[in-house]
């Protein structure tokens, strides 16, 4: 992996579509959500499409699992 200008992280090989899931976090309260995750190339944008949410590639930071986890946590 290596980073580019404008980009947040080029990998090798990406699939064409992409669909995964997360939790979301609104910051207001304790409660997680369960969200479905895409990539929206067009617009350059994380799409979280379960809460209606959208953030730019560029706004998106990668944070250390906090519990010692391996799992990904972003900081929209």
């Amino acid at each position: 992996m290596s980073r580019t200008p404008g980009t947040v992280i080029a990998v090798g090989r990406t699939p064409p579509r992409f669909r995964g899931h997360g939790i979301y976090l609104d910051g207001t309260s304790a409660a997680a959500r369960a969200t479905a995750l895409s990539f929206d190339d067009a617009t350059g944008e994380l799409v979280l499409e379960d809460v209606g949410a959208r953030w730019p590639y560029d706004e998106i930071r990668r944070l250390r699992d906090q519990a010692g986890g391996d799992q990904a946590v972003l900081r929209l």
